[in-house]
Parts: structure tokens; C-alpha cells; sequence
């Protein structure tokens, strides 16, 4: 997906290179950069202080510290593989001074000692997998990172309502089809749905990917930005850097 800089020492190790220069270390065991992650990154709004939920190897997290480099990021991670491998990353890039991740557990927001009310904008990369609805996979990490046994929309959006300062965002990458979930998890949490992007291949597609913006104290309708087609011009254009926003020729509103 991105230009492939190489193998790091460690075995089944390599490095993807981000916009800003950025030098993700990926491995065989935990999801890599995807589709999802870029269009996340690309979504986000800019903002001073970030957490990421359920942060893994840093897909997300090290995109974003690319793109917002006057930013301090904090990534929220349960797996201790995924954490350190993403802590490398940080260490890799010299981004100690401003990127930092905690290990624990998002259901646990007042426990994790992150002060609540503290971050300007929180986001996710939930498991599209429902819990009850598929079997455990045999892998525990797959299991994590596929099935959000650990992390269900109620607990996520618990999680960004403890954490938000008033009028910050949590920003989601969702399977498609687990919008209306989501939705309902936000505003049970006080946090109402503001803005909503849904993405697809081409034209010719169903979406498979939805990207919701909710804020806290929000009070407006919620606002649908054309939909992403990331099989064109435009998710070439967020690769190289650029806002998905821009990509899409739409202003970002300020509510």
C-alpha cells in the first residue's frame, strides 16, 4: 500500500513508509495497514491532544503523529505484542518527546491513567466482528483484534465520552453494516453523531466501509459527505498525504 522501506532486523518484520515520513514496523502476527487505517487517519480533525483506542501496532497512531506534528498522541492497547511493537515504532521514528502508548483496557477508562476530560479528539479502529455472533478465532490476537468481545460499541463510546474534553470528536472506521450499532452506542454516551462518510470501491458498489464523527455537546444534524470511492483519484490523493476532505473536494466545517 504503501512504498515498502525495507526489513528491520527482527524476523517477519518490515517497514511500511507513512506520509510525513513516518516508518511503521509491521509484522505476520497483527493486523497490518490497511485501507480502513488510511481513510481513519485521513478523517480525523486536526487536534493539540489524540488517543487511540484499541491502537495495535500503531496503524493509526503513527499515521496521525505524520500528519499532526505539532500533536501529543496516547494509544490504548490490551494485547502487550501489539503495544511494544508499537512503542519500536515510536522509538524507530524518535517520537518518544510526543507519542506514548498505555497497555490496558478501554472498558476500564477511569483505571487506564489518563485524565478524564483531557483529549481534544479520541478515535478507533473497532473489531468489525460481532461478540455471540461468529466463533472464537483459535488465535487469541485474531480473536482481539476480529471480534470486539473486548472493545463492543457500548464501551467504546464510554470510553471517548470519559476522555473528551467538551466539543472534542471520536472518529470510527466500522464495517458498514455496523453503523446503526455505533450510533446508538454514541448516543447513549452523550456523544451525538456529526458527521458520516461512507466508502466504497466504485461507483458501481455497495459501501463497505462507514466513517462516523461524533462530538461532545453537539446539538446540529448530522452532516453526509459524499461517498469515498477508494478505487479512484481520490484515496491516491489521501495516500500521498491529503486530508480525506480535501480528497473529496469538501470543506470542513467548523459547528
Amino acid at each position: 500500500m504503501f512504498d515498502n522501506n525495507g526489513t528491520a532486523e527482527k524476523e517477519n518484520i518490515t517497514t511500511e513508509l507513512l506520509p510525513g515520513g513516518i516508518r511503521l514496523l509491521q509484522d505476520g502476527r497483527h493486523l497490518r495497514i490497511g485501507a480502513d487505517a488510511v481513510l481513519l487517519a485521513a478523517f480525523c480533525p486536526p487536534a493539540e491532544r489524540i488517543c487511540e483506542l484499541g491502537c495495535g501496532v500503531g496503524n493509526v497512531l503513527l499515521a496521525l503523529a505524520g500528519r499532526h506534528p505539532s500533536a501529543s498522541l496516547t494509544g490504548v492497547e490490551i494485547e502487550p505484542g501489539a503495544a511494544e511493537l508499537c512503542r519500536e515504532s515510536i522509538r524507530l521514528n524518535s517520537l518518544e518527546g510526543r507519542v506514548r502508548v498505555e497497555t490496558g483496557d478501554l472498558r476500564e477508562a477511569a483505571s487506564l491513567g489518563l485524565a478524564s476530560r483531557s483529549f481534544d479528539l479520541v478515535l478507533m479502529n473497532p473489531p468489525y466482528l460481532r461478540a455471540g455472533t461468529v466463533r472464537d478465532m483459535p488465535d487469541p490476537v485474531t480473536n482481539l483484534e476480529r471480534v470486539d468481545g473486548t472493545a463492543p460499541p457500548e464501551a467504546v463510546a464510554r470510553a471517548a465520552a470519559y476522555l473528551l474534553r467538551a466539543r472534542g470528536s471520536l472518529c470510527l472506521v466500522l464495517r458498514a453494516g455496523r453503523l446503526g450499532d455505533y450510533i446508538a452506542a454514541v448516543s447513549s454516551a452523550g456523544l451525538a453523531p456529526a458527521e458520516l462518510c461512507l466508502a466504497a470501491h466504485d461507483a458501481s458498489a455497495p459501501p463497505s466501509l462507514a466513517l462516523l464523527r461524533a462530538e461532545k455537546g453537539y446539538s446540529g444534524e448530522l452532516r453526509i459527505l459524499p461517498t469515498f470511492r477508494t478505487g479512484g483519484e481520490e484515496y491516491r490523493r489521501v495516500l500521498k498525504g491529503e486530508g480525506l476532505r480535501e480528497a473529496l473536494g469538501v470543506r470542513r466545517r467548523n459547528d
